[in-house]
């Protein structure tokens, strides 16, 4: 697929190609959507067990009985689906290195949730190349979070060097894999790119919204705007996201104003996209504002200092941030702004856990 077409991430390819390796079967369109429902069950599994970890419950089993429920609102015989196993996999590393230390986990457990925690990083770069770029982003946003807060293990630079390296490394998953693949079976390197590639998205993303500048999301337009500056261009290869990129920064440095106000129209449309249970992105961020400034408020009061539900919510807003920025950036569409329901479900879970466990406090406290 990297020599043939390039411009997508090869983690379906490349898990179909060893299902039908171990199988001796041959892959059919229907194959692609159990392959995703199964990632998705997996990656909310994982997730779950962690949060169980962590002593949050309720979150757990709100995440075990909900997370089906929405990984299941989207089915296709595409790649899209899967990037809710994908996002459930990019949370394991900031919750763990936030949360495992206030639970008073040993090194022990702790390297070994982060150890899993970046594979599930490189998988999720693999089966889709902008949340696995937003796990390694959040990872070093945890690392600085927990320098700052001052969590165990403290003023380990090895530690913290280590964990840099491996995120690096973990994002590079599908160029590893590429080259894994070129040294086995001695093939020459691929001309494409081994992923998506966020140029051509961020190009023809400025066409999601009524624009100035002539471009449409549509993949056609790209090719049309790469073609024009080289018509001997090949679709998807190195040459071509250099000129998509190229053009891109060349519209942002000539009509500033213009292109912020048609990033500024997509959040819009965002924020009024609608969500399963007739709401839309914006109420659900009110009333999770208002759930977690509830918890805040009540924490100030009651709690002795950093616990696993701050990890879970400081995570959870992390990505609720990335998921509509990406919206902006590149297209409102569910079928890709789906994901974010997890951090809203998480933010549900561990704020009613907060609420439930300060009333039984208060209660016990009481009755003595």
């Amino acid at each position: 697929m990297a020599d043939g077409f390039g411009g997508d991430d090869p983690g379906h390819a490349l898990a179909l190609d060893i299902y039908s390796l171990l199988s001796q079967k041959a892959v059919t369109p229907a194959d692609i959507s159990v392959l995703n429902s199964i990632f998705n069950y997996a990656g909310i599994l994982i997730l779950a067990l962690l949060l169980f970890r962590l002593k949050l419950s309720f979150a757990s089993f709100l995440l075990l009985a909900a997370g089906p429920l929405i990984a299941d609102q989207f089915h296709a015989t595409s790649p899209h689906p899967a990037q809710f196993g994908c996002a459930c996999l990019v949370a394991l590393f900031p919750l763990a290195l936030l949360g495992l230390p206030a639970t008073g986990s040993n090194r022990k457990t702790l390297v070994a949730w982060l150890a899993l925690a970046v594979v599930g990083i490189a998988i999720a770069a693999l089966f889709r190349q902008a949340i696995g770029l937003m796990g390694m982003v959040a990872g070093f946003m945890a690392l600085a979070i927990h320098a700052l807060a001052r969590l165990r293990p403290r003023n380990n630079l090895t530690f913290k060097a280590a964990m840099a390296v491996a995120l690096l490394i973990s994002y590079q998953a599908p160029y590893l894999v590429l080259k894994a693949r070129d040294a086995i079976f001695h093939l020459p390197p691929s001309t494409m790119l081994e992923q998506h590639g966020i140029w051509h998205n961020l190009y023809i993303g400025l066409g999601a919204a009524p624009n100035p500048f002539g471009i449409e999301w549509a993949d056609a337009n790209a090719k049309a705007a790469a073609e024009r500056i080289d018509p001997s261009v090949v679709v998807s290869s190195p040459r071509y996201f250099d000129i998509l990129r190229e053009q891109y920064f060349e519209i942002l440095a000539h009509h500033p104003i213009d292109v912020v106000v048609v990033y500024l129209r997509k959040l819009e449309i965002t924020l009024k996209t609608g969500l399963p249970g007739r709401i839309n992105v914006l109420e659900a961020l009110l009333l999770l504002g208002f759930a977690s400034a509830i918890y805040v408020s009540l924490s100030l009061r009651s709690k002795p200092g950093w616990t696993a539900v701050d990890a879970a919510l400081i995570m959870s807003w992390i990505y609720i941030i990335f998921f509509i920025g990406q919206a902006m950036l590149f297209h409102y569409s569910i079928q890709y702004l789906f994901p974010i329901q997890i951090f809203f479900l998480l933010i549900i879970g561990v704020t009613a856990e907060c609420i439930r466990s300060v009333i039984a406090f208060r209660i016990a406290g009481t009755s003595r």
